[in-house]
């Protein structure tokens, strides 16, 4: 990932076993700067640390229905998952899927989705003046109504 996007940082929630492991791992391969571990995250916090982020990995042997997933969708952030068949019939189209265990292919679908959904490209979509000019004339057909 940091080939494609030198600029690119990895940041995990949670807290278990195999985080020291992952700590020491991201400092052996010199991208420790890049990696961010916040631990446990309060609930109502949440929302937010998906809103920072460009895309939702979520590379996985097994799952329920991931409510991260679900979550991460409601407030616009995209999701590349492991392809497991009860998160494909519960999520559809809406979610990037990977086959288990090729961090290759992650890693690309990865890089196509933050092609797709640039910052540029939302820029262009969400302008301040566009999206007043919008609001403004949706309120006045209202208020005319």
């Amino acid at each position: 990932m940091r080939e494609e996007y030198s600029t690119s940082e990895l940041v995990l929630c949670g807290e278990g076993p195999l985080q020291g492991e992952l700590e020491t791992l991201a400092q052996e391969l010199c991208i420790r700067e890049a990696v961010t571990f916040l631990g446990q995250v309060p609930y109502d916090e949440m929302p937010a640390v998906y809103r920072a982020g460009d895309v939702l990995v979520l590379p996985s042997r097994a799952e329920g229905v991931p409510r991260t997933i679900m979550e991460a969708l409601s407030t616009g952030v995209p999701v590349v998952s492991s392809d497991l068949s009860q998160v494909r019939s519960a999520f559809g189209r809406s979610v990037e899927y990977v086959e288990t265990g090729d961090s290759t292919v992650f890693c690309d679908r990865m890089c196509a989705v933050l092609d797709r959904f640039s910052a540029v490209e939302l820029d262009s979509v969400f302008q301040w003046e566009r999206t007043v000019k919008e609001t403004t004339a949706a309120l006045q057909t209202l208020v005319t109504s």
